[in-house]
Order: structure tokens, then sequence, then C-alpha cells
């Protein structure tokens, strides 16, 4: 092994150690824990996922509405259809 390398090593490290102690290890530091937090904090019950929810309960519900008034409509043509042919039929 080279007798300069542990020294240019161990200059190499304590230099590492030294930024990372510094200004530039906390900004690192504090970016890698608020992205962490980020995750952990990550709710699915959010605001705006409470309102799709709520948004997409009315849609059904008007849906729902709607079938109701297709089904009406469609037995109110059927019985007509039936009287119909019930009158052409004497």
């Amino acid at each position: 092994m080279n007798p300069v390398a542990i020294p240019v090593t161990l200059f190499i490290m304590l230099g590492l150690v030294a930024i990372f102690r510094g200004p530039i290890g906390r900004a690192i530091a504090q970016r890698i824990t608020a992205g962490r937090r980020r995750a952990l904090t990550h709710d699915p019950d959010t605001a705006e996922h409470q309102h799709r929810a709520a948004e997409l309960d009315e849609l059904q519900r008007r849906l729902a509405e709607v079938e109701e008034r297709l089904d009406f409509t469609e037995r109110v043509l059927s019985e007509r259809r039936q009287s119909d042919r019930a009158i052409e039929g004497r």
C-alpha cells in the first residue's frame, strides 16, 4: 500500500466531517427529515380528498334520481302503448 494513501484518506475524511458538521450538513439533514415528515404525514383524509368524496356522493345521488325518473318514464310509455293497442284492437 502506498505510504501517502493513509494520510490523504485521513485528510479527506476530516474534510468531509467538517463539511457535513457545518451548515451544508444541517441543510442536507433538514431536507431529509422534511421529506420523511411529508411521507409520514401524508393523510388520505385531506380536505381535498373529503371534498372529492362529497362530490362523488352527490353525483351518485343525482344519478340514482335520474335512474328513477327514467324508470318512471319507461313505465308511463309502456302503459300508454298498451292502452293504445287496446283501443286499436276494439
